[in-house]
């Protein structure tokens, strides 16, 4: 397949784009350290558990999926001399298989090699492709990790979406790691909690002109894939929550006790029904992102949606999922989720109260 028939390709939710050079050559030499350490012969890779590893470090879920693999290749190397099935042509492209935990993945090769197919422009142009489309949600990518080059245009290539890291006067290694990765990163010198981390946020964002803005925790919970859902629903509302509840039905735990009794006293101030009010994934509008960094001064809690809602400001949901805590401790312990709740009621239900303002 040439870069051409590639665009007429049916994307996928999932995309694995993959050096196959780089990844043969990665391979040949783990086989042979192995072989010299063991002393008898390692068999080729199976590729299919190559690209279903490939996914799982992606953190795809396990569920009846649809993955895509684009093999990128030098058209002299016909085939991987170290992964089992080899043949781009005849045993790869356009084969498929299905995996018992992570659905199907759909294998497609692309010769590279002449002016107007090189293997990294390809590999970019790609990525260019897959990041504008709504079909596609997680794009992982294999790349020659040796040329520092294509990692830099990688890297450029995704600043469409700039983001910026706030680390709120943190104790452990968040700074260090962060700018020895060259990542943006705010440092504040003390702790200001969450209000204020929030509006040092929506202050960059407001400063280099944005119009939409997303909260994404830093723990692993959220998802970036639904932030293209989130945009587009974004053009008729202020502020889009990803929910967890809007199809599902919540658990009977303490902290989702407390998450309905937030979502009534929120229904019975403003007429609205909010069905996650404790989300922390939300995206914010241009006017929303001048108003809490010019302005409000409020953490990004349900009282502070209630509130808004209360000044005429529109507040949608998808239906999304998050993922299980990766990394940091939540403050939220059972005497705090307790504690958290009253507050959020008694802070709402004082909001009811407030003389309506234009926003």
């Amino acid at each position: 397949m040439n870069t051409q028939e590639a665009q007429n390709i049916k994307w996928s939710e999932n995309i694995i784009i993959v050096d196959g050079d780089y990844i043969d050559h990665v391979a040949f030499d783990i086989i042979v350290n192995f072989e010299r350490m063991l002393d008898r012969r390692i068999p080729a890779a199976d590729f299919s558990q190559w690209a279903v590893d490939v996914a799982l470090d992606g953190r795809l879920k396990p569920g009846n999926h649809e993955t895509q693999v684009i093999l990128l290749h030098d058209k002299k190397n016909q085939k991987l001399e170290n992964f089992a099935p080899s043949d781009y042509d005849k045993e790869l492209n356009g084969q498929a298989f299905m995996d018992e935990q992570f659905g199907e993945f759909i294998i497609n090769s692309i010769a590279c090699g002449d002016e107007n197919t090189a293997k990294d422009a390809v590999l970019l142009d790609l990525l260019k492709t897959f990041c504008i489309h709504e079909e596609v949600k997680r794009i992982m990518l294999v790349p020659n990790a040796e040329e520092d080059s294509l990692l830099r245009s990688i890297r450029n290539t995704l600043n469409d979406v700039d983001y910026i890291i706030v680390n709120d006067g943190s104790v452990d290694d968040t700074s260090r790691i962060c700018k020895e990765n060259n990542f943006n990163i705010i440092d504040l010198p003390v702790n200001l909690g969450l209000a204020g981390a929030f509006q040092t946020g929506m202050k960059y964002a407001y400063k280099h002109g944005y119009k939409y803005a997303v909260q994404f925790d830093g723990d692993g919970q959220h998802r970036p894939e639904y932030i293209p859902t989130m945009r587009k629903k974004c053009e008729e509302c202020d502020i889009v929550i990803v929910s967890r509840f809007i199809t599902k039905k919540k658990p009977f735990t303490l902290r989702m006790i407390g998450s309905r009794l937030i979502s009534l006293a929120i229904n019975l101030s403003t007429g609205v029904t909010i069905h996650d009010p404790t989300s922390g994934m939300r995206m914010y509008n241009e006017k929303l992102i001048a108003e809490f960094a010019l302005r409000l001064n409020y953490a990004p809690e349900p009282d502070t949606v209630s509130y808004l809602i209360k000044q005429g400001m529109k507040v949608c949901e998808i239906q999304g999922e998050m993922d299980e805590r990766v990394a940091g401790i939540s403050y939220l312990t059972p005497i705090n989720a307790i504690k958290y709740m009253f507050r959020m009621l008694t802070s709402i239900i004082i909001q009811s109260f407030r003389e309506k303002k234009k926003i």
